[in-house]
């Protein structure tokens, strides 16, 4: 419908020009003080003049959220014995970009995550998906204060009765969805276990022979109890 050219209409049609340019800059405004739009900010704004015409204001704008980039290390220390094999990772989290809702870690090898502790961590959970598991972090969140850039955290991980003697593939943290990673691994084993590294892939020993160091490891360990009884290939580490 057109406006009719009278004195009347064209105050009508000036104003919806004026109400449309408002509505348009509130919302502007609004989207701008969020600072992180969300997807029920992405809505138009309409204003309608009754028995004159009609103007639509559609606001567009509200920016796609930056994507989450981390970084992690690990120092993961894995002690096996006849009982259990228990493993413990330092590991640290650097946000490099984005906002730290869910970050993601890969697991590899058997076993279970028995406990995920460190200042700043809401909650974990482990997650299987298309094959493989992945333990996600939780970091704690609080409105109106900057998102957490560094995580510090202590990963437990177990595995009951392993067979001995047998092969087990010994649970290990992996980079998962981490932009850039990298793990220290040190095995040790009880004096009733007779446990060697005797073939590495893709991993790079350190100086000081105090363990390996790589990016998306895993032990496939083979071991006996110790009875003067020399294994033929007790343990293969690869990526």
């Amino acid at each position: 419908m057109y406006l009719k050219k009278t004195s009347m209409g064209y105050a009508v049609w000036r104003f919806s020009i004026l109400l449309g340019i408002a509505i348009f800059r509130l919302a502007t405004n609004r989207a701008s003080a969020a600072g992180k739009p969300t997807d029920d900010q992405a809505k138009g704004v309409t204003a309608l003049v009754p028995n004159s015409g009609r103007i639509v204001v559609d606001v567009q704008g509200v920016s796609t959220p930056t994507p989450l980039f981390f970084s992690a290390t690990a120092e993961q220390t894995i002690q096996v014995g006849l009982a259990e094999i228990l493993g413990e990772a330092k590991v640290k989290v650097h946000v490099l970009q984005g906002h730290p809702e869910v970050v993601t870690l890969g697991l590899s090898g058997e076993g279970e995550v028995i406990g995920v502790s460190g200042k700043g961590l809401r909650d974990w959970s482990v997650r299987q998906g298309a094959g493989k598991r992945f333990l996600d972090l939780r970091p704690l969140l609080t409105a109106g204060s900057p998102d957490p850039q560094d995580l510090d955290l202590v990963v437990q991980t177990r595995l009951k009765k392993p067979t001995v003697p047998g092969a087990v593939s010994i649970m290990m943290l992996t980079a998962g969805e981490a932009a850039g990673y990298s793990s220290k691994v040190m095995l040790r084993s009880d004096a009733t276990i007779d446990l060697r590294v005797t073939a590495a892939t893709g991993l790079v020993p350190l100086d000081d022979g105090d363990g390996v160091r790589g990016r998306n490891a895993s032990f496939l360990a083979d071991f006996l109890p110790e009875s003067g009884i020399q294994p033929t290939n007790q343990c293969a580490v690869g990526s």
